[in-house]
């Protein structure tokens, strides 16, 4: 019974590790994927800012001159997006790190008690 239960919790305790661990390796995979398609919108518009000045007429550049403000909001709020980004990877990881120190702490607890359990048999043994 007590072999039982402890195979329980170590299938508890495994079942909590590969968990997180999927939980950790689907948030990066999404982190990099965001994080890719963010640079690459960063580079069509730069690209496409860069194409437009050079070939624009002097009229041309002054009327849209005044999307340069618009362009600023933009990178602000890429900007934004990667920090908000950047958090949620740091917070995720700061879980991780707490769970996976409370599960150590349960795997420790385990182990202390089939160490206790061995001592009170061999105790009862020797009795």
């Amino acid at each position: 019974e007590s072999n039982a239960g402890k195979k329980k919790l170590h299938d508890d305790i495994n079942a909590a590790k590969n968990d997180l661990h999927n939980e950790l390796a689907d948030f990066w995979r999404k982190f990099l994927t965001d994080k890719a398609a963010i640079d690459s919108d960063v580079s069509k518009h730069v690209r496409r800012g860069e194409a437009a000045d050079s070939s624009m007429n002097p009229e041309l550049r002054s009327v849209l001159a005044g999307s340069n403000g618009d362009k600023n909001n933009l990178h602000s709020d890429i900007n934004k997006a990667k920090s908000d980004l950047n958090n949620e990877l740091v917070d995720s990881w700061k879980k991780f790190r707490a769970d996976k120190a409370a599960i150590d702490s349960d795997i420790d607890e385990s182990n202390a008690g089939k160490k206790k359990l061995h001592d009170d048999i061999n105790a009862a043994k020797n009795d």
